[in-house]
Formats: C-alpha cells, sequence, structure tokens
C-alpha cells in the first residue's frame, strides 16, 4: 500500500528547501528516481540514509517520521530561519548549474555547512546580501571585507560578488558544468562553446574557506566597503537592519565606520554611540560591522550612470584589458598604481591570476619595506624568486598537500598572526615542517611573516582595478570626468 502521505509530507519539505529531486538525491546518494518513489508512496528511505535525508531537508529523524515539525519553542523558530536560509543557498545553487548541480560544488556547499551551521554566519551573509541589494537598487554596489568572499554560502546568497571556487565552465542553458584542467583563475580561461551550441560561463577564483576557520564560532565580524555616496544610508540600514542594537564606536582619525551589535539588555544597547575605550573592552564578546568608505566603487557608480554600461557586463578576461593592466594601465587605480606594483608585474605571469598574485605580494609588509628602498635590482629578484606566499591560502594549500590539513591550518594560523615573527618559530615546528619536505626557504619565509592578506580579498581588488581600466580604455571622457568629480 502506497504511504501517501509520508510522500507529500516530504515533497512539502523538499520545496519548503529549494531543492529538486535530482538536487535532494545527489544530497542523499540516490537518483532522482528513488526520491519520485518516495514522494508518490511506493517506497520510503532504508534506515542508513535517513540521517542524510534529514540533513538535507533540516529536520530530525521523529520530525520525519512523526510527518511534524517542532515549532513550539524560540529555538525551533531560530532552526526554520537557518533552515529557510540554506534552502536558499541550495535553490540558488541549482539555479546556477541549470538542475544539473556537480558533486563538487554539493560537496563544498556541505563542507561548509559542516562548519557553519551552528554559527550564525549564514544570518550575516544574509545581512550583507540585503545591504547589497539596497545599494544596487540606489545605483551603486558593496564589496566585501574580510573572509565573505571565500565562503561559496555567502556567494550563493548573494553576499559577495566572488566565487570562490575552482576555476569551471558551465552552461546556463543545459547544465553542462565542468572544472578546468589547470588550478588557475576562471578569468584566464580561453571562452568555449558547450556541446548544445551555448557559450559556456567562466567562473570560480580558487578560494578555500578552511584558510577562515579562525572566524567561525566567534561573534561576527562583518566587513563592508560602499561608495561615499552610500555611506550615510549604510549606517541607516545597519541602524534599521538591527533594530537600534547598533551602536557605532567613536575613534578619532579612524577612516572605518565600526558599530558594535548589542543585546537589547546591555547597558549601552540603545546609547547611539560608545567610546573606542568602552569598545575595546567588550569587542571580544559581541558581533561588529565594519563600514568602510571605497574611492573605487564611488568611480564605478559614477561610470555606470554615466555611461549606462553595468560593470557587470564587462568581459574583464579580454586580452586586451589583462595586457594594458601590465603596461601602466593600472597606474589610474586608487590603491593599485605605484612603484611596488610596477615593479611586482615584471615578476609574476601576464594573466590576471598574476595579477591577483602581485597584488598578495603588495601586501605584504617585507614587500612594501624592501622595494621602498634603492634601486638594486638583482635583490629585488632573488626576493621576489623566494617568495612562495603571497596570501594565506597559499599557506595553507601547500602546507596541507605536505602536512596534513590540522598542521597547515595551525601553522598558517600562527604565522597569519604574526606569531613567529614575534616570538621566533620553535624548533618542534621546525623540525616537523622539514621533515615533511618544506623547503628552508619557505620556513624563513613563514618566520618573518608579520600579517598575510586574505586572496578573497585580492581577487576583490583585482576584478575593480580591470573594471576601471575598461572603463579607462572604452570610455575616456567619462573616466576622466569621474575621476576629477570625485576628487573634489
Amino acid at each position: 500500500m502506497r504511504d501517501y502521505m509520508f510522500g507529500n509530507y516530504l515533497r512539502e519539505l523538499r520545496s519548503l528547501s529549494g531543492l529538486s529531486q535530482y538536487a535532494l538525491g545527489r544530497l542523499v546518494g540516490v537518483s532522482d528516481k528513488a526520491v519520485s518513489k518516495w514522494e508518490c508512496g511506493i517506497s520510503k528511505p532504508q534506515s542508513r540514509t535517513l540521517a542524510k535525508l534529514c540533513r538535507a531537508l533540516g529536520v530530525t529523524v521523529d520530525e520525519l517520521l512523526s510527518l511534524e515539525r517542532d515549532a513550539s519553542s524560540e529555538k525551533a523558530e531560530v532552526k526554520i530561519m537557518k533552515n529557510e536560509i540554506w534552502a536558499t543557498a541550495y535553490a540558488k545553487m541549482d539555479e546556477i548549474f541549470g538542475g544539473k548541480v556537480p558533486i563538487w560544488a554539493v560537496d563544498r556547499l556541505e563542507r561548509e555547512r559542516a562548519e557553519i551551521e551552528n554559527t550564525d554566519m549564514a544570518a550575516e551573509f544574509t545581512m550583507l546580501a540585503e545591504l547589497s541589494k539596497a545599494a544596487r537598487a540606489s545605483g551603486c554596489r558593496t564589496a566585501n571585507l574580510g573572509h565573505t568572499g571565500a565562503f561559496f554560502t555567502a556567494y550563493l546568497l548573494s553576499a559577495t560578488d566572488v566565487d570562490p571556487l575552482p576555476a569551471h565552465y558551465r552552461c546556463p542553458l543545459c547544465g553542462y558544468s565542468e572544472l578546468a584542467d589547470a588550478d588557475c583563475d576562471c578569468l584566464d580561461l580561453p571562452t568555449r562553446t558547450c556541446r548544445c551550441g551555448h557559450e559556456l560561463i567562466r567562473s570560480g577564483h580558487g578560494i578555500m574557506f578552511e584558510s577562515y576557520r579562525y572566524v567561525i564560532g566567534r561573534p561576527g565580524r562583518i566587513g563592508v566597503m560602499v561608495p561615499a555616496s552610500f555611506l550615510k544610508e549604510t549606517e541607516r540600514f545597519v541602524a534599521e537592519y538591527y533594530s537600534g542594537r547598533a551602536v557605532k564606536v567613536e575613534r578619532d582619525g579612524y577612516m572605518r565606520r565600526v558599530f558594535i551589535i548589542l543585546p537589547g539588555t546591555h547597558p549601552r544597547a540603545g546609547a547611539g554611540s560608545i567610546t573606542y575605550d568602552e569598545y575595546s573592552k567588550i569587542r571580544s564578546e559581541f558581533p561588529t560591522v565594519t563600514v568602510e568608505e571605497s574611492q573605487t566603487l564611488e568611480l564605478i557608480r559614477c561610470l555606470e550612470n554615466e555611461t549606462a554600461v553595468s560593470a557587470d557586463r564587462i568581459d574583464l578576461a579580454s586580452r586586451d584589458l589583462v595586457d594594458a593592466s601590465f603596461t601602466g594601465g593600472t597606474d589610474i587605480i586608487p590603491g593599485f598604481g605605484g612603484d611596488l606594483m610596477r615593479e611586482l608585474l615584471h615578476h609574476v605571469d601576464k594573466s590576471v591570476g598574476g595579477l591577483v598574485r602581485a597584488v598578495g605580494l603588495a601586501h605584504k609588509p617585507i614587500m612594501q619595506s624592501s622595494f621602498g628602498c634603492g634601486d638594486n635590482v638583482q635583490r629585488k629578484a632573488d626576493l621576489l624568486s623566494r617568495m612562495r606566499f603571497a596570501y594565506r591560502d597559499d599557506v595553507y594549500a601547500y602546507l596541507r598537500e605536505r602536512c596534513g590539513d590540522g598542521v597547515a591550518y595551525a601553522v598558517m594560523n600562527d604565522a597569519l598572526h604574526g606569531i613567529y615573527a614575534k616570538s621566533g618559530m620553535d624548533a618542534r615546528t621546525r623540525r616537523m615542517l622539514a621533515d615533511a619536505g618544506v623547503d628552508s626557504d619557505a620556513v624563513d619565509e613563514l618566520s618573518s611573516a608579520v600579517y598575510l592578506f586574505p586572496r578573497a580579498l585580492g581577487v576583490s581588488e583585482t576584478v575593480r582595478a580591470l573594471t576601471l581600466l575598461w572603463y579607462k580604455q572604452n570610455r575616456p571622457a567619462s573616466f576622466d570626468d569621474a575621476v576629477a568629480d570625485t576628487d573634489e
């Protein structure tokens, strides 16, 4: 006898989760036909698949088998809200891959979910997505600070424009997808046509979220850049979004606006602002939102309005555009030009990946100090030849291959925070790295690291630089006018 009640309840849960039968089957490890049989009441899932099925649908085994969700407490309401957020992420993944989500994309989202599901990170990404939506409605755009661009979850929730998946092709028409053969940036992939005749989309900047585990589980640290014209609106948005619990930190001469999110019961909640001394005493206990004004985003806003050309329509993979960036074109980009960048561009691959690497190297304190003094070309070349790590992500990837996940993360985290530079690398760690085949140059580089820049930010900076360079090349008069306007 068919169990129509179970089948209908399963179909309802799947619909609420935004999953197709195919996507749910991939998550559980069965075919879409098996899911169809469950929903038609022909059969039921075996006991060994129940745990995976419940996880994918955001319910407990008891809730699934009893055909009733537990919504009797505030905790259950929070759980339902989080399930809805994850349902949005799964639905978006299904959409961008045309209903044929490859296993490597599913695996990435599942690995992220396993680590952040019991935190508020997905909710933080939703806040950034709402802010981005408000900015777009006002004719401008935002960009992320910090870790957000490293999370596929954030990309699916529209909290970031940076796709952190490995470089890949995907077809928006038939759902075909394929990982790139080489470890590269998607903007360096050649154009290709799908077997169905449609041009394939190139996406993925190859950013590993595991490099950012130190942010998981601690009070949220949301960071966002906005154009100057949207700064006041952003402050109002933050205040309204957090229902008056966002308290501004007053700090003289500091370019960033920082808001600490206090619970309604806190004595300083609703105060409007607090001093930096007050903030420093409680900053580790509560979430914060950092808002930074960006001249680059203001320029892009002006150029989009002036030229009626959306930055989303620009082909950043154009060979002419990439070549121009290596011949002085990036000098016109705020924060992207200068002597150090010009020097670095002579020592990296002439590709978007090379640009990203140069941005990371330019943010290393040792590079800034070494290239800022004298003209010893050979000394600079020798230093660059020994530089293996442009980003914290590079450290983690290099060490994970040789030492395993745990050691890779621990060493990267210490190097990231300058622990070795302050106190020296202990003999045990040096011996362990040497035994794993890590060469002495790499060990010395880790030992001297004061700070390691996140690749997610490097990719974002590079994309904005190429965007402005396109306008400079293709709409020069509008570009000059926009620069003049933003300099006033």
